[in-house]
């Protein structure tokens, strides 16, 4: 979807601009360093990049230098009408990120007012992204939201709509501020989460009834063939195994988030707030998003080695490798109905990394 569907003709100024991967972000100059909340770098230099730019935009060089533009615009009424009501308020500043180059990218846009973080809302113009992410996400905060305990920790979801124009909306609350933290390590913060959550949502079933279970089905039977041709066997044949070795155990199956990263959560006021939840599932295993938190931050933050990563979580003893070999499966199961066998290089990478973690986790129980 291209970024300027979503902005109109106006008189707000705005810096545009994009990195590498062809993100892109459209920022109002106006209370430019809250709008930036929205840009979470992982780089230094993007770090730098949003340190600096409220102070630098207006130099030339420096806006040549980050291949940036002064635009004018505002966001579409389309879109600002409904993000207006709801929020309860007539006026909203606002910023936008274009999303991450996918299958399934969405625009998110973060709405502001009187230098306050109110909530974010997510914009696609494909139905099918609204019906798989948009309205399952939706539906799964409002279960998790039933819990008081949850509550504070995760998004409510207050609209999910359609607007006349074609677009898709998804609008949700945060509790983000200036002054939450992004924590690149894992802290008894993400241990307690994932203990409440688990203990709220715990259901005893057969692992053959399960959505993880049912992922690496899917897996076997049909993204297998859209795994690269080098790797397909070994993955085939990884999910034949695991698959015989569920099919009889008993389990207890709870809600798993599927992308439980740092940079979709923040501590704020001393608490884990956990979001995008579009990926989530109600029956998945204890234990699957702590594997793939550590596995993300290593490859994507410390560009770790397999053979450090398997150091790494042979230091967590509630991680086996029945667990870690069922956690990769699953992300490639993931991962292959989203690029549809389009895999670009950044894909590839990522896939070629989880397929020789599994070629090792055969071994993995042997901690010596």
């Amino acid at each position: 979807m291209e970024i300027e569907r979503l902005l109109t003709g106006g008189h707000r100024k705005a810096v545009s601009f994009a990195n590498a991967d062809g993100k892109r972000w459209v920022v109002p100059v106006n209370g430019m360093r809250l709008a930036l909340a929205i840009y979470q770098p992982g780089s230094f230099k993007g770090r730098m990049l949003k340190r600096l730019l409220p102070l630098l935009w207006r130099i030339g060089s420096f806006r040549r230098l980050l291949h940036a533009d002064i635009i004018s615009c505002e966001l579409a009424p389309s879109i600002y009408q409904p993000c207006a009501e709801a929020f309860k308020t007539d006026v909203l500043d606002w910023s936008l990120f274009g999303g991450t180059p996918s299958a399934d990218s969405k625009a998110t846009i973060q709405c502001d007012k009187d230098g306050c973080i109110l909530g974010y809302c997510k914009v696609t113009d494909k139905s099918d992204i609204a019906l798989r992410l948009f309205k399952h996400e939706s539906s799964l905060l409002a279960s998790l939201n039933s819990f008081e305990e949850m509550r504070g920790h995760i998004p409510q979801a207050f609209d999910c709509t359609e607007t006349d124009d074609g677009l898709y909306l998804f609008i949700q609350s945060t509790v983000k501020t200036l002054k939450s933290k992004e924590v690149h390590r894992w802290t008894s913060l993400h241990q307690q989460f994932q203990s409440t959550l688990h203990r709220l949502t715990a259901t005893p079933m057969k692992a053959a009834e399960t959505d993880i279970f049912l992922s690496i089905r899917r897996l076997y039977d049909t993204y297998a063939n859209v795994i690269p041709e080098e790797l397909r066997g070994f993955v085939s044949d990884s999910a034949r195994t695991v698959l015989a070795q569920m099919s009889n155990m008993e389990v207890s199956a709870v809600v798993t988030h599927r992308d439980f990263t740092p940079w979709n959560m923040i501590v704020s006021d001393g608490a884990l707030f956990v979001f995008d939840w579009e990926f989530g599932i109600y029956h998945g295993l204890p234990g699957l998003d702590k594997c793939h938190f550590l596995v993300q931050t290593a490859f994507f933050e410390q560009h770790a080695s397999p053979e450090a990563v398997i150091r790494l979580l042979k230091t967590h003893d509630d991680i086996g490798a029945m667990l870690l070999k069922v956690y990769l499966l699953d992300m490639i199961s993931l991962y292959a109905s989203r690029c549809g066998g389009r895999w670009t290089d950044s894909d590839y990478d990522l896939l070629s990394f989880r397929v020789r973690l599994l070629g090792m986790a055969d071994n993995f129980d042997d901690r010596t």
